[in-house]
């Protein structure tokens, strides 16, 4: 399930109809080489450079300046002055215009086309540069609906549609709904068709132009938060010091100030996010005190004896964080095989504690008949404890049934398999070390991506001009307040 999840992210192919970043990544890249490429066209037929202005005529004068002085490039705005017959028998004047002018505000760039073209050409330039950020980036805004559009309101919806009898009628109300959508369907075709065959009558989109920068930023949230979102995840599964979990004998995290709270500061996600990593540094939490118990039990100790090596060979800062990355992530099932009885326990003991864990609808034999073998030797209390327990099994929480099939027969010595594991994996600490690193990386890369785009089209829409504040939009603040313990092991500098 979750390796279809990622693939759902690729923005090469469309993986889904109704959604998925790929949807709105090709809508925005789509947009973008349109209106990038009327005004490269627009630019490159109409803008002269400074050394000629003296040779052309009155009325290649007049058109030029009329040109200038026009409020915006219809190009940038999708609407067309001319005939695309009258278009198609200009000349172009230069070709020094590249989509670069457009999608980049470098200052040596634009001193260099203000010393060719001149201070009113680059000026011309930079307006239709913010507007086309604008105008792509400000499609839709939600604050300029009015507030019933913008939420669900079941009561509302309940007195118009059902209450008062017209539950009744309300098949008849769903075929006009459908009617009136078709039709809308079938104007919308009719008018872009005539937009396509009349330039000159499309409408310039003035109200996104004017849409704050925070419609930009959920633009850009829906493109890239998809990937930032599955980055994190997947982190947050290795990673225990991300979470703000210390590793076993420590007190704190090395991650301090830069772990999973102030990335999800920048980015804001909903509260389902929020739940999500509040339930996973529990688990965390109690991964990191069972190893902590199995390591001042002596396991580092019988892992290094099981490959024949001095019992202090693991004992390395690196060997303890490759342990508790592997045990976090259930590496080779090291997990389950070492802590089988004490997470059945634990899980057990909170749902039982807890309230009563939802219905798992899927069939499973198999795990049922092993749980009512588990309950008869070791559970304990009524029926309502044991359906929860059931229940927060068959759900797999914290893995329980992955420890369930993982219990061991009766006089058999209880996670010996597990140490084996173990030791096989502390053999080459720095494949787990590379691992992470690596994982690191590519997580604070997407949060960094995302920063770039803030920060891109925050500064070529020139919204600080229309009054925004970006605020803590444009702050990611990840600065660890723990020292590193290994130098040359793993960075905790920027999280990573």
């Amino acid at each position: 399930k979750q390796i279809r999840a990622l693939h759902g992210l690729d923005l090469v192919r469309q993986k889904s109809l109704f959604g998925g970043p790929y949807l709105w990544f090709n809508f925005i890249s789509r947009s973008v080489v349109h209106s990038v490429a009327l005004l490269l066209v627009d630019y490159n037929r109409k803008a002269i450079p400074l050394d000629e202005l003296p040779q052309i005529s009155s009325q290649e004068r007049e058109t030029y300046e009329q040109w200038l002085a026009e409020e915006e490039s219809h190009a940038a705005s999708s609407a067309a002055a001319t005939e695309t017959s009258s278009i198609t028998e200009q000349n172009y004047v230069t070709t020094a215009f590249t989509a670069l002018h457009f999608l980049d505000d470098d200052p040596q760039r634009d001193r260099e086309l203000a010393q060719r073209f001149g201070d009113r050409v680059l000026q011309r330039v930079q307006v239709d540069r913010s507007l086309l950020i604008r105008r792509i980036f400000g499609t839709y805004p939600m604050h300029d609906r009015p507030k019933e559009q913008r939420m669900v309101n079941l009561y509302a919806l309940y007195a118009g549609w059902l209450a008062g009898g017209r539950a009744i009628l309300f098949p008849w109300f769903l075929l006009v709904l459908l009617t009136q959508l078709l039709l809308a369907f079938v104007v919308w075709i009719a008018r872009s068709v005539r937009e396509i065959r009349n330039p000159q009558l499309r409408r310039t989109n003035r109200d996104a132009a004017r849409a704050h920068y925070h419609t930009a930023v959920r633009k850009i949230r829906r493109i890239r938060e998809p990937i930032v979102a599955a980055c994190t995840r997947l982190r947050m599964q290795f990673d225990p010091e991300y979470l703000g979990v210390p590793l076993p004998g420590h007190a704190a995290s090395a991650l301090n100030g830069a772990d999973v709270e102030v990335d999800y500061e920048f980015l804001n996600p909903g509260i389902d996010a929020i739940d999500h990593v509040e339930r996973l540094r529990q688990r965390a939490e109690a991964d990191m005190q069972r190893l902590h118990a199995l390591i001042e039990d002596g396991l580092l100790v019988k892992a290094a004896r099981a490959v024949s090596l001095p019992d202090e060979a693991f004992a390395s800062p690196q060997h303890l964080r490759a342990a508790s990355v592997a045990y976090l992530a259930d590496y080779r099932n090291v997990r389950r095989h070492l802590s089988s009885e004490e997470i059945l326990q634990d899980v057990c003991r909170m749902a039982v504690a807890g309230p009563v864990p939802p219905r798992v609808w899927t069939l499973q034999p198999g795990l049922r008949l092993k749980f009512h073998r588990y309950w008869r030797q070791f559970g304990s209390g009524d029926r309502l404890a044991r359906r929860s327990a059931w229940r927060a099994v068959a759900a797999n929480q914290w893995g329980a049934a992955d420890a369930l099939g993982c219990l061991p027969e009766k006089g058999a010595d209880p996670g010996a398999e597990g140490v084996q594991i173990l030791a096989a994996i502390l053999l080459h600490p720095g494949r787990i070390t590379e691992q992470l690193l690596t994982l690191r990386a590519i997580q604070t890369l997407s949060i960094l991506d995302v920063l770039n785009y803030r920060e891109h089209v925050f500064q070529l829409g020139r919204y600080a001009e229309m009054g925004d504040r970006p605020g803590k939009l444009l702050q990611w603040n990840t600065t660890p307040t723990q020292p590193v313990e290994e130098p040359g092991t793993v960075d905790t500098a920027s999280g990573i």
